[in-house]
């Protein structure tokens, strides 16, 4: 999985900010150059809930991502917060 957060900042910040899954694994793919595991788009969702306080499987350190919709409503659509934006 390394690497895929940075991807997945650069991917939301080059989309304006908030972005859903299936743009942000375009992107990641397009970074990649189609270099990717079997399983990469299950990483890149666990990266995303992993750096996000509104997801049950919050990592506790950096809280970079947040659910445009609600976690609850599965929407697939994620912003980056301020100060990870540029």
């Amino acid at each position: 999985m390394s690497g895929y957060k940075a991807d997945i900042i650069r991917a939301i910040n080059e989309l304006g900010g908030v972005a859903h899954n299936k743009k942000i694994y375009s992107k990641v793919k397009e970074y990649r150059q189609n270099n990717l595991v079997d399983n990469w788009k299950e990483d890149i969702r666990a990266t995303i809930h992993r750096y996000s306080s509104d997801a049950s499987r919050f990592g506790g350190a950096e809280d970079i991502f947040y659910s445009r919709d609600g976690i609850l409503k599965r929407t697939g659509w994620w912003g980056l917060r301020k100060e990870y934006r540029y």
